[in-house]
This record gives C-alpha cells, sequence and structure tokens, in this order.
C-alpha cells in the first residue's frame, strides 16, 4: 500500500468531506471582535465622565461657593416671645446669624464692631464692642 496524501481521520473515515472539516477547525473571532469593540467605547466614555468631572470641580472652583447654610443646627424654641434688641447709635446691621438657641447680631460703626448675641429662650443679651 502506498500512503496517499490525504488527512485521515475518524471523520474523515466515515465519510464526512475535508472542506467542512477544514472550515469548522478555523477559528470565529466574531465574539472577540465584539468585546475589544464595546471595552473600548467603555474605556473613552469613562475617560469622558472623568474629563467632565475634572472640569466641573475646576468651574466650581473658580467661581466659588460663596453659599452659606442658613441654619446649622435645629433647635426647638421652648416659648415663643418677641425680644427687643438695641441698635447701638449710628450703627448699622451687617449680619445676623442664628447659631442653636442664640442669635448672633453684628452691628459696624465708624470707629466699632459690636456683636449682640441673644438668647432666644431667656431674652439675656451679651454685648461686645471691639474697636477697629
Amino acid at each position: 500500500m502506498m500512503p496517499r496524501e490525504e488527512n485521515v481521520t475518524p471523520k474523515n473515515a466515515e465519510g464526512h468531506e475535508t472542506e467542512s472539516s477544514e472550515a469548522e477547525a478555523a477559528p470565529n473571532f466574531r465574539g472577540l471582535k465584539i468585546l475589544v469593540i464595546a471595552l473600548g467605547v467603555g474605556i473613552v466614555g469613562m475617560l469622558g465622565l472623568i474629563v467632565y468631572t475634572i472640569s466641573q470641580r475646576a468651574a466650581a472652583g473658580l467661581i466659588g461657593d460663596d453659599t452659606t447654610p442658613v441654619a446649622e443646627i435645629v433647635v426647638p424654641v421652648e416659648k415663643a416671645t418677641d425680644f427687643i434688641v438695641d441698635r447701638p447709635k449710628g450703627s448699622e446691621l451687617v449680619s445676623v446669624e442664628v447659631r442653636g438657641i442664640e442669635m448672633i447680631f453684628h452691628f459696624r460703626t465708624d470707629g466699632a464692631d459690636t456683636v449682640i448675641i441673644l438668647n432666644r429662650n431667656s431674652g439675656e443679651q451679651s454685648v461686645v464692642t471691639v474697636p477697629r
């Protein structure tokens, strides 16, 4: 017997065609290509998100955030009473701030700053004058 130049495998021996077996043996990279494209799109999207986040934070830093909270702590007042805070003569009200049960009034004149701290429960007032 002379050797033949054929691929002899169990499939060939059963009568299958050799061309179809070669086509089945060739690797199919379609799924791998889709995976690579999807990962590339994901990477580009994440880089875009990083650039957007950095630009937003930089813009917020340039504009500045001068917002102050209206109230930090909510404290229930035991009784609702009207209090009179006397403004120092010749002064103007600069700011009013609420901290817990206290209201802080800041007045300014030409020669000094005056801070009046009012206890909202008792009505007690503390006055501090700071010369300029």
